[in-house]
């Protein structure tokens, strides 16, 4: 007496998670949106940490303007990432 094949254990995939359904597009391109910002983040604080380890090199904006850069930045990605926390579990 055999046992059950594999085959006749496996689903199809739409049967698998019958609640996933593909993202909209208008989705798609926040999460795109967001990333980017993520990447500009991450590229300012690069930036940032790799002009203070430079002796001499002076920072090509006033400190001031590089706060309110990181806090634009910091602001928007928390503010894009709720939005999508929202949106993917509608």
């Amino acid at each position: 007496m055999a046992g059950p094949t594999i085959t006749e254990f496996t689903m199809p995939a739409n049967e698998a998670f019958p609640n996933q359904q593909s993202k909209s597009p208008g989705i798609l391109i926040l999460e795109q949106i967001t990333s980017l910002v993520f990447l500009l983040l991450l590229a300012a604080i690069v930036c940032i940490l790799f002009l203070s380890y430079i002796p001499g090199m002076g920072h090509p904006v006033g400190m001031e303007i590089e706060v309110l850069i990181m806090l634009a930045l910091l602001g928007a990605s928390i503010i894009l990432t709720s939005i999508l926390a929202i949106l993917n579990n509608r």
